[in-house]
């Protein structure tokens, strides 16, 4: 019965995971229409950004708030910057957000050094579920995607913001019609997308060296 109980945890724990890291991934190209390549050198930079608290002498939670606030300054950035000149361009997205990507892998690197650094666990500890002692962070890992998941859902289906991301996303141009600013929309978009990809990121560096 433990065996079958840790199998279950972990394939739950392996597709929770993956549902955060992508989570921010599909939004923006939702909205968007962008494939955002950059996506993971975003969630990089929310481990990093852990990374960095913790070596300043904050505590890992803290770092786990602060995180998607600053990948949202970013995401926020990056898009006024660049990502809004090429929307209608398709394929120059995917060029602009490689470019992106290799732009801030080699920041990282400047940043920190070439070599994998290590964010400390603030849950080490062990739970016993069903006979099987199963590790404490893997499962808060689980219910933050829940949580972020929910958090998506309710902005989404349950907020005026909501409301008007959903109509851009059935027609564009009848939702500018209608007096929607689809440039805001798409900025909060691309920040929001950052942020999440940001969380992620902070949520899974105690189980990587980053």
């Amino acid at each position: 019965m433990s065996d079958l109980a840790i199998l279950a945890l972990d394939a739950s724990n392996f597709v929770l995971a993956l549902l955060l890291v992508t989570l921010g991934l599909v939004i923006i190209f939702g909205l968007m229409n962008v494939i955002n390549m950059a996506h993971g050198e975003l969630f990089l930079l929310g481990a990093y950004t852990v990374y960095a608290v913790q070596r300043a002498g904050g505590h890992y939670w803290l770092a786990l708030l602060l995180t998607p606030v600053v990948l949202g300054a970013i995401g926020w950035l990056l898009e006024e910057l660049v990502i809004r000149h090429v929307y209608h361009r398709f394929i120059d997205t995917i060029l602009a957000t490689w470019g992106l990507s290799i732009a801030i892998k080699q920041g990282v690197v400047l940043a920190f050094g070439p070599t994998a650094q290590q964010v400390d666990n603030p849950l080490p500890g062990t739970i016993e579920i069903l006979g099987a002692a199963y590790p404490a962070y893997r499962l808060f890992v689980m219910a933050a995607a829940i949580a972020a998941s929910a958090g998506v859902f309710l902005l989404f289906y349950r907020t005026d913001w909501g409301l008007m991301a959903r109509a851009v996303i059935a027609n564009r141009p009848m939702a500018r019609n209608l007096g929607i600013d689809t440039r805001r929309m798409d900025r909060r978009t691309f920040a929001l997308g950052a942020a999440l990809a940001g969380l992620a990121g902070a949520v899974m560096a105690p189980l990587m060296s980053v």
